[in-house]
């Protein structure tokens, strides 16, 4: 009779042997900051640092709202959809002046000014690279069969240039 009840077993249960990867959002947490590391290294300026971090801040702004999100509700009737917004429609008004006055300006610039010929590597992708995707630029600069020095000659280069933009834009706006 005792043979008829299985017998459970008392504690964890065994770790399974394949190895599960972890999901990109958990490895670019785990990611360094770039930008931060160059600043640290002396390799970018504090001015320069704010503008890289002025530039992640403005990309975000420009994907902000281009992904559906889960708002989960009480059931209640839904409000008549309205059109998708483009992504310059839903910037705010300063952040729609620094796009026509400073970036949109730098970006046609940086992205006819090469860092690196074959592959094209231009400095608006390095910036593009380095400050919202998170590379380093020592990886940019086996990627594409650089030295590491012109990869970040490139960055600080776009970054300063960006500066004297919006350095024209508010000297302008004082006259």
């Amino acid at each position: 009779m005792t043979g008829l009840i299985p017998v459970c077993k008392r504690g964890r249960p065994r770790r399974a042997e394949v190895a599960i990867a972890p999901t990109p959002e958990t490895v670019a947490k785990l990611q360094r900051d770039q930008v931060s590391d160059l600043l640290k290294q002396g390799e970018l300026n504090p001015d320069q640092e704010r503008v890289a971090r002025k530039i992640l801040s403005f990309s975000l702004a420009l994907t902000r709202g281009m992904f559906p999100q889960s708002r989960i509700q009480a059931a209640a009737p839904l409000p008549a959809r309205s059109l998708p917004q483009a992504p310059l429609e839903r910037l705010s008004d300063s952040e729609s002046e620094l796009w026509s006055k400073v970036y949109r300006p730098w970006a046609g610039e940086m992205s006819r000014q090469l860092v690196g010929r074959r592959p094209k590597l231009t400095a608006l992708s390095v910036v593009e690279r380095i400050v919202n995707e998170n590379n380093s630029p020592y990886a940019l600069s086996s990627a594409f069969d650089l030295p590491r020095k012109q990869v970040l000659d490139g960055l600080r280069q776009a970054l300063m240039d960006i500066l004297l933009i919006k350095e024209k834009k508010t000297s302008c706006n004082m006259q």
